[in-house]
């Protein structure tokens, strides 16, 4: 969720701004959590409240395709796709393939299959919502009224704050390294404090290692904060915890993630600042933003293309891991890797004999699943 755009890295990444009212955060809402929204426990919408379908006539059916075929042409950020859904959609409806369709849900979802046939885009996504501001996937932007983006607020407030932001682990392991589990990245208004008492936390650990092998999507925002708190020189008015500097850090990936922490472990990467280990990510990083058509519809669209320097479109190429290893391995590989390199630097004997019996553990265990 950006603020005017700016979504995502990033996110993109999965992708700043700082929404500091409803219609920010819904209007843009995240660039990302449609990933982990896309999860059918995961969003605070879906409850079988949430999830009440509504009749529609021919009328409204036209008027959702139309306004689909209206925001993808003007908005995708591949137009040769745009032009080819519009041709594909068109002939459908010339041939009644949705005449039948009364069912406002229904005709989401058969929509979003008709454009995804044409191009897969896991960001590309028509949206029904039976009660305003209350999509299941947040990149979507129903007009609210005032009362309704402060329930949507307070609604995201609940949801958040029941799974600490998404923040689902700071801990501090053996041999004084530090271990950061992020399963989302939630509004940056929202979640700052929770990440600052992380990074408090975990400031005075040798070394860090961040698992996102199981994260979402995320806010353009948020994602942004995350990054600014391991990068020398960043200025991010939201950072208020201690800021981790000179000291190694590790960015564990899987082949499922993509969108907000892809875009995460990218920008880690190009800015030499993490070493990537794990899975090859999936690859879908475009910037995404859902726009209405009517009070109950919207379309979540990927207006603007990941690039490297040279202008290269990454939105299908996944982050390539430093060190390539299974995901299930990544965490051992990674703590060993760090460990080892901490070896001689000037720890107390405790902590030395602490690193040294660890390691050992470590590459036993490890073997023993190579010889398995």
């Amino acid at each position: 969720m950006q603020r005017n755009y700016a979504r995502m890295i990033l996110q993109q990444i999965r992708t700043v701004l700082h929404p500091s009212s409803l219609s920010q955060l819904s209007a843009l809402a995240f660039m990302i959590l449609v990933a982990v929204l896309s999860n059918p426990t995961a969003s605070p919408a879906q409850d079988k409240s949430d999830q009440s379908d509504m009749t529609i006539d021919a009328a409204m059916r036209l008027e959702v395709i139309e306004g689909v075929l209206k925001n993808i042409k003007q908005h995708y950020a591949y137009p040769d796709a745009a032009d080819q859904m519009e041709k594909a959609l068109r002939e459908r409806l010339r041939k009644g393939e949705y005449d039948r369709i009364t069912s406002a849900a229904t005709l989401a979802n058969v929509l979003t299959a008709h454009l995804q046939a044409v191009r897969e885009d896991p960001h590309l996504r028509v949206e029904f919502t039976a009660k305003p501001g209350s999509s299941t996937s947040d990149t979507a932007a129903p007009v609210m009224t005032p009362e309704e983006e402060k329930a949507q607020r307070e609604t995201w407030l609940r949801y958040g704050s029941s799974r600490n932001f998404f923040i689902d682990k700071a801990d501090r392991l053996g041999g004084n390294i530090g271990y950061l589990k992020m399963s989302a990245f939630f509004y940056v208004d929202m979640t700052r404090d929770t990440l600052a008492a992380a990074m408090n936390f975990l400031a005075h650990t040798d070394s860090l290692i961040i698992d996102l092998r199981h994260s979402g999507g995320g806010d353009v925002a948020m994602t942004g904060l995350f990054v600014d708190y391991f990068l020398d020189g960043a200025v991010n008015p939201n950072i208020t915890g201690k800021r981790y500097l000179g000291k190694d850090v590790y960015v564990l990936t899987s082949k499922e993630i993509y969108s907000a922490p892809e875009g995460v472990a990218r920008t880690f990467q190009s800015k030499k600042r993490a070493v990537i280990v794990g899975e090859v990510t999936r690859g879908v990083t475009n910037v995404t933003m859902g726009f209405p058509i009517n009070r109950f519809f919207s379309v979540s669209v990927p207006y603007k293309r990941t690039t490297d320097k040279t202008g290269t479109d990454l939105s299908r190429q996944g982050v390539k891991p430093d060190v390539e290893v299974s995901a299930d391995k990544a965490l051992e590989t990674a703590y060993l890797a760090a460990l080892r390199k901490l070896l001689g630097k000037g720890a107390d004997g405790e902590i030395e004999d602490e690193r040294k019996n660890t390691i050992e553990a470590l590459q036993k265990r490890l073997d023993g699943v190579k010889n398995n």
